[in-house]
């Protein structure tokens, strides 16, 4: 028990090795952890040291409840000693105790794993702290290089969105000169105004075209919808089901808005020959 308790540290060192290494000693190699490469080093090797980890708890489980059951198999009936129970002999120059003197010694050596397991354990924690920062720190990374991305691409947009007033302009005079410089220039001062007046306050246009749509659209499809609902055919009730069924997330088989402006013009054509019906067209 004793050489299995020696060998079950020997391997944890090891692990804690190649973990960290006492890194804490030195915060640059330290930080490294935190950083992934591109052959997923970090990852690779933390998910290693979890599954090694838990497998490792479960042999020293089971190697202190087979000891257990062995000593109340094969020891406790030994364990008040008796003259018939002491023996000496030669093994490697060591002595053998008694069956009580060698419980005594293996029972001790079973809380030392015992120890060891809530090692491996408090490790195992350890790793998925680590393992998660790691996760953290790189999602931070990837965060800002998106932020940084997009504020390019805005950049790139705006320089975009500077000359195109003017591209446009040019375009239109190069068809027809005769409208005469003076008028280029004045037409491209208020198209450029226009258009960056438009740009620096999107979300404001974007606001105010979400409110128009929704005060004259939104009425007018919750109508339609209704009456879709109460149609003669079957399929018209089945999609106008599907629009008045409030959903979370949309499946696939959400029906498309098409179908709205498509059955108003449906009613129309109805309208006009129920029309053309009644006056004997």
């Amino acid at each position: 028990m004793k050489r299995i308790v020696i060998h079950w540290d020997s391997i944890l060192k090891g692990i804690e090795r190649i973990i960290d290494g006492h890194m804490f000693m030195y915060p640059e190699k330290l930080q490294a952890t935190f950083v992934e490469n591109e052959s997923f080093s970090q990852s690779r090797k933390f998910y290693w040291a979890i599954k090694s980890i838990n497998e490792f708890v479960k042999y020293l489980s089971d190697d202190i409840q087979q000891w257990k059951l062995y000593r109340e198999a094969r020891v406790a009936r030994f364990i008040v000693p008796k003259t018939e129970h002491f023996r000496i002999a030669k093994n490697m120059g060591k002595p053998w105790y008694s069956v009580k003197a060698a419980g005594e010694a293996a029972t001790t050596a079973c809380e030392e794993l015992e120890g060891l397991r809530r090692r491996f354990e408090s490790r195992l924690e350890e790793v998925k702290v680590m393992r998660d920062g790691l996760f953290n720190a790189s999602a931070v990374i990837e965060s800002r290089s998106a932020t940084r991305l997009g504020e390019n691409v805005m950049l790139l947009t705006y320089i975009t969105i500077f000359f195109l007033p003017l591209a446009f302009c040019m375009s239109v005079w190069s068809i027809n000169e005769a409208y005469g410089r003076k008028t280029l220039a004045w037409v491209s001062v208020l198209v450029a105004l226009a258009t960056y007046l438009a740009t620096f306050n999107l979300n404001n246009v974007v606001r105010i075209l979400r409110g128009a749509v929704n005060a004259v659209y939104e009425p007018r499809k919750t109508a339609l919808v209704l009456a879709m609902v109460k149609d003669e055919k079957i399929e018209w009730r089945d999609t106008g089901k599907k629009f008045e069924a409030y959903r979370l997330i949309r499946p696939d088989d959400t029906p498309s808005e098409w179908n709205i402006p498509l059955f108003a013009l449906r009613k129309i054509v109805r309208g006009f020959l129920g029309h053309f019906k009644r006056r004997g067209w």
